[in-house]
């Protein structure tokens, strides 16, 4: 009796291509349960005995990591519990049903072979479809499960690669899995804490913060902060001015060089100036040096995951995340080798060879191809051999199938792959040296010899010839043209994404697979914008407040550093030499030592976002209620109801003054009116958007949207006119429960002109179907004291001028207080300042903890209880007194002070600063050992002292 066979991939499209190239084409398919996979059937050999193969897919990771339902609460759930919280493995897709599909097609299956993508990702998805098939596959008694799983290991999507991988299978390995585990755990828990807490404590603060999400990420924030610091740079750049001298010379031939001046640059402009007329006086330069050299320029090494995202951003203007997305298709169709790859030098067993055949037919580079396979073949040289998969190659002809995007990185992946088999690219430099005045001066000319490589990868920049003129040594050349140019220095260019991929790789910051994840990420949360043509990253004001924020309260959580440490723990977990728990735990721990420390210091971030963005005001907080279900969302300027999923952005500016104007169109939540204009100012609040001309909702009103068409809280007056006269005041509540009720308007009044064309309303009455607007009602008189009525009428009796404003009554004050305002008491004199230390003046008590600098280098353990130190009380003339107890700064010797009552003394830092947590200093003196299977060892180390500088505030 045959066995059965379950195989399993990790796309749908890559499970099809297998089943076909095992098969031989010779398979029948059908549709899965879920109706989005689909299973490839067929009948061969497995293990030297007939079976029966089922060939299926996931689409992708199958289960991911989340926090119970009960802590997903953000209002309820203080951040720092998340760290402790237990963490349980979700269903990705529940409409997919991934789960219960590969279960249902594993009941009664012999064997299970795993055809995974050969990354860790992929070894773990391999564990999450055991968890899901082992309670349904068919195990004899006393077997463990793990020996009927396989695993297959392949780098490309040919006939030669599955069936090599079918003969040699192997076993899935669990340490790889784990890593990926304790990656995933570990950002959930650090992600998810410093976001709810940031965007908890920004929430509807400051008005041009468009964000309702302020993410933190181990790996996003060191990436944004590569992008920070170089707009830093830019930013404190200061030009510095130099000069140069340019000169001519004409050959014996008569034919013009330029002269290169061996000194390049001075600062100075009398020294260029009295350089020039050196050379000016004499006239003429003498050659006395030719030299030609031989240069020869190496093809580039085999093409890696980086190299190819690099290249499709410089050279065919694609971010890596769209990179990637068509070398997954690509990869998947079998148009090229697996691309995410770290080694970038092909195998000594690699068929370059064979590889090289299958494009010699191609009308584009055919003929450069079928060249280089009768010259021979130049194996590269250099490279480095990570271990994972080979080289990205192209793996068969697209015979121009391809189009768009995906046929020009198609393109580039072949190029670079022949022109790593082609010849050096040989060149000669003829560099002519000359005298001028005691002046140094050069000139060089260039001869291309072989192009080699350059011939078919022309974006590498081939060498080009350079002419000069034919000179001897000793020959005069005569000076035609000199004369001194100032310039400047320019400061750098913005990072590219080609730049900022190697700054990451360099760094240890995400992997092959996570770099284009992660700077997709920081351009869709508005941290960095991306320009179109020459892919350079430019930092927002929320991107720079977040990475200055992070420096200013602790620089490792935006240092590559530690993530580069964490990421070769988790190496040490997938290679076996560390133990999963330890890892985890310490790893863990440390993080939620930094967001205490972090979350104590939050006025320290919130300064530079005070000084950047607007404070709401309080009109603003109380006009962010979502029109539809009455929800107030707490975000200036924009609405997300989290109750009915509606996003609305109000076009008014609370800012402004002024009332609505015709004919522009307000936003939809509350405090704008449909249809009401923006440029003279805010909408009034408590309307619904007038949308008639010149009509302006009033307090307490609610107009409809359409224009002639019935007010239910206000009345159009004729079709058209202004429905109230009088307006209501900047900031004035309206809406419901106003103490203005509304004005309802008449119901079809057959009488009067018919409405202009748009939309209207059915009348809702009896009456004619020709609907005509009643006439405006009058407004009840403002409510005044008798007294200001009396002047009022006075006033309007006299004159037909409007009266002046009334005065406004002075200020109430106690008696002692109207005393005191007449002169303003003399400010406090200040104390000395300490020798090496800033002084600041005394403030209000505050919860937030800050270091000096030189502690933040120093592990500590996490604070300790102490009590606060003293403070200086002021004497009531206003003087300020070292108390008895406190030092005075001494004369002695800077970094001491002298008691009032004793010699002097070093002073040490008081217990109640708790030092920073580092990660470096931290594993230093724990000496935890990563192969124990034991928890983190909470000794404290001892508390190191430190002397004052001039760095502590």
């Amino acid at each position: 009796m045959p066995v059965t066979v379950l195989m399993v991939a990790e796309k749908p499209m890559l499970a099809d291509s297998i089943a076909r190239l095992l098969s031989d084409g010779r398979c029948s398919k059908r549709k899965g349960m879920n109706k989005i996979c689909s299973v490839s059937e067929y009948n061969g050999d497995f293990m030297g005995q007939p079976a029966f193969f089922k060939v299926t897919s996931t689409c992708g990771h199958v289960m991911g990591v989340d926090f119970p339902e009960e802590f997903n609460n953000w209002h309820r759930v203080q951040p720092v519990e998340l760290y402790n919280a237990p963490i349980e493995k979700v269903e990705c897709s529940k409409e997919m049903k991934m789960n219960r599909y590969l279960a249902s097609e594993a009941k009664g299956v012999d064997y299970l072979v795993l055809w995974l993508d050969c990354d860790k990702e992929g070894e773990n998805i391999c564990f999450e479809v055991i968890d899901a098939v082992h309670g349904k596959m068919k195990k004899p008694r006393n077997v463990d499960i793990m020996s009927l799983v396989y695993r297959a290991h392949f780098s490309a999507i040919t006939e030669y690669d599955i069936k090599a991988a079918m003969r040699n299978l192997g076993r899935p390995d669990q340490n790889v899995s784990l890593s990926v585990d304790a990656r995933r755990e570990l950002d959930l828990r650090v992600g998810c804490s410093f976001t709810r807490f940031q965007s908890m404590f920004f929430k509807g603060k400051y008005a041009e913060l468009d964000a309702s999400t302020v993410s933190y990420g181990p790996c996003q924030t060191p990436t944004l902060a590569f992008c920070v610091n170089r707009h830093d740079e830019i930013v404190n750049f200061r030009p510095e001015p130099y000069w140069v001298i340019q000169t001519e010379f004409e050959a014996r031939d008569g034919s013009s060089v330029k002269g290169d001046w061996a000194r390049q640059r001075v600062h100075d402009p009398a020294d260029a100036q009295m350089y020039l007329n050196r050379i000016r006086q004499a006239g003429v330069a003498a050659v006395f040096d030719i030299n030609t050299k031989r240069s020869d320029r190496y093809p580039p090494h085999a093409l890696n995951t980086v190299k190819l995202m690099r290249a499709a951003s410089t050279q065919l203007g694609l971010s890596p995340a769209t990179t990637m997305h068509i070398a997954e298709s690509l990869y998947t169709q079998g148009y090229i080798s697996y691309p995410r790859t770290e080694t970038s030098t092909y195998p000594t067993n690699f068929d370059l060879r064979g590889t090289l055949s299958r494009q010699t037919n191609d009308r584009r580079w055919g003929d450069i191809a079928s060249r280089v396979m009768q010259e021979g073949i130049n194996r590269p040289r250099g490279g480095a051999d990570k271990g994972d998969h080979p080289p990205i190659t192209p793996m068969r002809s697209d015979g121009g199938a391809l189009h768009g995007d995906n046929a020009r990185v198609y393109e580039y992946v072949v190029r670079h792959f022949i022109a790593t088999l082609m010849r050096n690219c040989v060149y000669e430099v003829t560099t002519v040296k000359m005298n001028c005045g005691e002046e140094e001066f050069s000139f060089q000319g260039k001869q291309l010899i072989d192009p080699g490589f350059t011939l078919i990868l022309s974006a590498s920049g081939a060498e080009k010839d350079v002419w000069m003129p034919r000179v001897e040594r000793g020959d005069q050349m005569r000076l035609k043209s000199a004369e001194v140019v100032d310039r400047q220095t320019i400061p750098p260019s913005y990072l590219t994404e080609s730049e900022l991929i190697s700054m990451m790789e360099q760094h240890g910051i995400g992997t092959d697979a996570s770099i284009p994840v992660h700077i997709n990420t920081i351009c869709q949360r508005n941290y960095v914008t991306v320009e179109t043509t020459s892919r350079r990253l430019i930092p927002t004001q929320l991107g720079v407040c977040l990475i200055h924020g992070y420096h200013a309260v602790d620089p490792e959580l935006v240092l590559p550093t530690i993530r580069a440490d964490l990421e070769r723990q988790l190496d040490m977990i997938a290679s076996g030499q560390a133990d999963f728990m330890t890892v985890k735990n310490h790893a863990v721990d440390l993080f939620r030592r930094k967001f205490l420390y972090f979350k104590d210091n939050m006025p320290r971030f919130d300064a530079l976002f005070a000084a950047t963005f607007r404070t709401v005001s309080v009109e603003e907080r109380q006009s962010t209620v979502c029109p539809k279900c009455r929800v107030n969302s707490k975000t200036p300027g924009h609405i997300h109801c989290q109750q009915c999923k509606d996003a609305s952005k109000r076009g008014a500016d609370i800012r402004s003054a002024g009332v609505v104007t015709r004919g522009s169109r307000g936003g939809r939540g509350r405090g704008t009116a449909r249809g009401a204009s923006t440029r003279g100012g805010p909408s009034l609040r408590a309307t619904r958007g007038a949308r008639l001309r010149g009509a302006v909702a009033t307090r307490g009103t609610r107009s409809t949207r359409g224009r002639g068409s019935t007010a239910r809280g206000a009345s159009s007056g004729g079709g058209g006119g202004e429905s109230n006269a009088n307006l209501m005041p900047l900031g004035t509540p309206g809406g419901r429960g106003s103490s203005l009720p509304p004005i309802r308007g008449a119901r079809g009044s057959p009488a009067g002109p018919p409405p202009p064309r748009g939309r209207g309303m059915p009348p809702r009455g009896g009456g004619s179907n020709a609907f005509v607007a009643p006439p405006p009602l009058p407004m009840p008189p403002p409510i005044r004291p008798p007294v200001q009525q009396q002047q009022q009428q006075r006033y309007q009796q006299q004159s037909n001028m409007s009266p002046p404003p009334l005065p406004m009554p002075p200020p109430i004050r106690p008696p002692a207080q109207q005393q005191q305002s007449r002169m303003p008491p003399p400010p406090l004199p200040m104390p000395p300042p300490l020798p090496h230390q800033r002084y600041h003046p005394p403030s209000a008590p505050s919860t937030s903890t800050s270091i000096p600098p030189q502690a933040a280098r120093h592990s500590a353990p996490w604070p300790t209880e102490a009590s606060p130190p003293k403070r200086v009380k002021q004497e009531p003339q206003g003087s300020l007194h070292w108390p008895p107890n406190y030092a005075q700064p001494s004369a002695a010797a800077p970094g001491t002070w002298q008691p009032n009552d004793g010699p002097s003394q070093t002073w040490q830092p008081s217990a109640h600063q708790p030092p920073r947590p580092t990660h470096n200093g931290a594993m230093k003196r724990e000496e935890i050992d990563f192969t124990a299977d034991v928890e983190v060892s909470t000794a404290q180390p001892k508390r190191e002292s430190w002397i004052p500088s001039d760095e502590f505030s």
